[in-house]
């Protein structure tokens, strides 16, 4: 009998700091995670880095910085700051993980990575096996387009 593997994509919209945060403090476990089992943790992996010390906000605003400078354009204040994205693959499938973190890694980088400065739009991916659940990929992604603007409209279709 073939057993088939289905992955699962979650893309939900950051708008806010605020937001941000909470989404940081949930993957890097700064916050208290209910359903996650603390003797588990120790699984849970960085597979993308985000610089020595920073949070999603430091890299947020200093990239909205960046692109404000580099296009001499104020971000709108109700653009999309950063896209979080959750992926996981069926329970019954026999995957092997190791190759589906680095599958995972591959496609958001090839998927994603569209700002003519050639920095990385994927700034953090962070793997959670310590959930109730199965295991599953977050990743956090700045929606620059090729031109070196944060627009939900010109990057809406590499989300598709």
């Amino acid at each position: 009998m073939y057993n088939m593997a289905y992955c699962f994509m979650h893309i939900q919209k950051i708008k806010s700091h605020g937001t941000l945060t909470s989404k940081y403090n949930h993957n890097y476990r700064v916050a208290d995670v209910k359903n996650a089992d603390k003797e588990k943790e120790s699984l849970n992996e960085e597979i993308i880095r985000l610089p020595n010390g920073k949070t999603y906000n430091d890299v947020c605003r200093e990239r909205i910085k960046e692109i404000e400078e580099n296009t001499g354009r104020k971000v709108r204040k109700d653009a999309i700051l950063a896209y979080e994205i959750v992926t996981a693959f069926s329970r019954s499938a026999f995957v092997n993980v190791d190759e589906w973190k680095k599958a995972n890694e591959k496609w958001m980088k090839e998927t994603f990575d569209k700002a003519p400065d050639g920095k990385s739009n994927v700034i953090s991916m962070v793997y959670h096996a310590d959930e109730a659940g199965n295991v599953h990929c977050h990743t956090l992604v700045l929606p620059i387009n090729e031109k070196g603007y944060l627009f939900i409209s010109a990057f809406a279709r590499y989300c598709i």
